[in-house]
């Protein structure tokens, strides 16, 4: 059982938590962090969901998840990165872009610059199928064609000019 700290419209813990897969009580939302592996070729690493997840089923997508009740955003970050890459990572190595106030959760956006072996990588079986290296005009083309998660348009905008 996930449990998640409930926040207020300005994301302050309301002392409050919930379990995954409620709905979240009108007036609150929840944390989530996003990740984006860049390379030195302006790359970003993006991974396909499996289909045994519960949310964007077989879409590529970006690495990320909730944060957890006492948990901190950045350290959820790293959980991220490990859990679903296998990729080690020192919360030093995380550039925070953003925080996003969306429809039902606050999303941090971090950034993170690595050269990485896609062949070494982990991934966590149960919710990445695969992963490759793509440039912002190849995502936005999988946006289009919807193999891609649509974050939205002012979201790819924040993260492409990064």
């Amino acid at each position: 059982m996930e449990l998640w700290d409930l926040l207020d419209s300005q994301a302050r813990k309301t002392g409050r938590t919930m379990v995954r897969g409620r709905p979240i009580p009108s007036g609150t939302f929840h944390l989530v962090v996003h990740i984006w592996v860049k390379n030195k070729r302006g790359q970003y690493l993006i991974q396909k969901r499996a289909k045994t997840v519960q949310t964007m089923v077989g879409l590529w997508a970006i690495t990320g998840g909730s944060v957890m009740a006492g948990e901190e955003s950045l350290d959820a970050a790293v959980r991220e990165t490990n859990e679903e890459l296998g990729l080690h990572t020192m919360p030093s190595q995380f550039e925070l872009v953003q925080r996003l106030k969306r429809r039902q959760n606050f999303t941090d956006i971090y950034l993170l610059h690595d050269k990485i072996d896609v062949s070494r990588l982990e991934l966590q079986k149960e919710e990445v199928e695969e992963v490759m290296w793509a440039s912002s005009d190849k995502i936005m083309k999988m946006v289009r064609e919807g193999e891609f998660y649509n974050y939205g348009h002012e979201y790819f905008r924040l993260m492409f000019s990064c």
